[in-house]
This record gives structure tokens, C-alpha cells and sequence, in this order.
């Protein structure tokens, strides 16, 4: 058995040391203060017999103020702030912006491009009937699925 429990089983079973234990602790003393007074091995064993004999919780003293401190609200109130002053100002007539250009027309023929910029043009070849392309370009752009497993 090591000295600390020797110790323990000392300060515990004495009724008198236990009792003094007792009445520092809701005095408020300090755990280490307690320990010293009552001969425990540290302020760690006066916590746990506290804790074992179901003594009252004391508060913390890190919690601990002297004065209590006006709270700041952590988010603004739902008050929306009071709406600013118009400022007037004398009234501009909006300057009339010129009317959009109509969509380019597309050419009348194949819609096929060629060339790369600036350089490119339409192929402007006949084109085939519901498509915009001519007879070429629609087989080069519309490809049947068949023709894609197969290859």
C-alpha cells in the first residue's frame, strides 16, 4: 500500500477530520487549504471525498466576480436602426440611350463556318430543307448513332 493511500484512509475514517473537512468546505475554504488543515495527501482527495459523500457543488472561481459587469448583447437588437434623413437633390432627366441594333441576319445559305477569327465566312451553299446546313455539312453534323457503335 503506498503512503498516499495510507494517508487517505487516515483523513476519511477519522469522524472528527471529516466533519472539520466538511464544514471548511461549505465555508468556502480552498480544496488545498482544506487538505492542509486536515492532513489529506493533496487538494485532488478532498474533491474526490466531496464528490463520493455527495457534498454540495461549490461555484467555480474562475466564474468569480466581485462586480458584476453590465452584459454587452452579443448580437443587435432586432430593431432595424433609425432610417437616415433624405437628402434632396434636384431631379435630372435620364439621358435617352440609343435603341438597340437589331440581331445580325444570318446568311441565306449553308451556316456552316470556315476559317478561324478574324478570317472565317459561311459556306453560303444551298442548304437542305428543315436544316441549316447544306447537303455536306449535314452529313458532317448530324451523325447517326449506328455509325458511331460501328466505328
Amino acid at each position: 500500500m503506498s503512503a498516499h493511500a495510507v494517508t487517505a484512509a487516515v483523513w476519511t475514517a477519522d469522524p472528527t477530520r471529516a466533519a472539520l473537512a466538511r464544514t471548511l468546505w461549505d465555508d468556502g475554504v480552498q480544496a488545498a487549504d482544506i487538505a492542509r488543515r486536515v492532513g489529506a495527501p493533496s487538494k485532488s482527495a478532498v474533491v474526490g471525498y466531496a464528490h463520493r459523500q455527495r457534498w454540495p457543488p461549490r461555484p467555480s472561481p474562475i466564474g468569480r466576480q466581485t462586480e458584476a459587469k453590465p452584459r454587452v448583447p452579443l448580437r443587435p437588437s432586432r430593431k432595424p436602426p433609425a432610417a437616415p434623413k433624405p437628402v434632396l437633390r434636384p431631379k435630372v432627366a435620364p439621358t435617352p440611350r440609343p435603341p438597340a441594333l437589331p440581331p445580325a441576319p444570318l446568311p441565306s445559305g449553308c451556316q456552316y463556318p470556315y476559317g478561324d477569327k478574324p478570317d472565317w465566312r459561311w459556306c453560303h451553299a444551298p442548304v437542305e430543307p428543315g436544316r441549316p446546313y447544306c447537303r455536306v455539312h449535314v452529313a458532317v453534323c448530324y451523325v447517326r448513332r449506328a455509325s458511331l457503335v460501328a466505328a
